[in-house]
């Protein structure tokens, strides 16, 4: 995966944005990942709200 979001990144001009759950990985998976993430990923963001606020937000919307 990291191979393909690197070419399209370097070769093509794309962004790219994952979407994961790193709580799912174990711990030879996160030493993986974060190998590659440090090569491939320049910024990053991470997104982790609170139960509350995840309700909040999907109320808002609703509105």
């Amino acid at each position: 995966m990291f191979g393909l979001i690197s070419y399209l990144r370097e070769q093509r001009g794309c962004k790219a944005v994952f979407l994961l759950n790193r709580a799912q990985l174990d711990d030879a998976g996160q030493k993986q990942f974060d190998d590659y993430f440090e090569k491939v990923i320049d910024p990053q963001l991470v997104l982790a709200p609170t139960s509350q606020e995840a309700l909040t937000a999907k109320t808002v919307a609703n509105e």
